[in-house]
């Protein structure tokens, strides 16, 4: 009965391994989709989201605003939204590029916000995964910490159970050979 207790604790344990061994990145993908999607409704990242399309649109307006007619190249609101996002990004094609001194200075600040919002964006989301996933892993552990405790707890009961046998198994062989 004790072995029966035992053999259910260790099955449900190597089914946990067995799903460690056959992890698929498939099987998970709703749940890290489900995750992300938690993530990004973070008020946090909702408010850099924000600040991130604002700053860009009064960048691309005053851009537009001092380099229309003066800028061959921006011909349209378009081209201004063309060239902030290019700058916003850092990646910077030079089709579009600034000719005024007001120019300049707006690409400047863009091109420096748009860095600090991209890296804050990227790094709060990743802290926040790790914070969600940390929480998960806790928990599995102390899962398996329980199921080991409980396989420790029986093997102890079974260890006692054994001795206590093999003693009193003994004992009458001990009387019999004196004899």
């Amino acid at each position: 009965m004790a072995l029966g207790k035992i053999s259910t604790v260790l099955q449900s344990t190597n089914k946990g391994v067995r799903n460690v061994k056959h992890f698929s990145p498939i099987h998970h993908l709703g749940h890290y989709t489900r995750l992300l999607l938690k993530v990004l409704y973070t008020p946090l990242l909702t408010y850099i989201v924000l600040i991130g399309n604002a700053t860009l649109l009064v960048a691309v307006s005053l851009f537009y605003y001092f380099e229309s007619g003066l800028n061959p190249n921006v011909t349209s609101f378009w081209d201004a939204l063309w060239w902030g996002l290019v700058s916003v990004t850092t990646v910077g094609y030079g089709d579009v590029v600034p000719v005024t001194p007001q120019g300049r200075i707006i690409a400047t600040v863009l091109i420096i916000t748009g860095v600090g919002l991209f890296v804050g964006f990227f790094g709060l989301v990743v802290s926040i995964l790790f914070a969600y996933t940390r929480e998960e892993y806790v928990e599995s552990e102390q899962e398996t910490l329980a199921q080991y405790r409980k396989i420790v707890h029986e093997l102890e009961r079974l260890s006692h159970k054994i001795e206590r046998l093999e003693k009193s198994s003994h004992a009458p062989h001990a009387e019999s050979t004196k004899t």
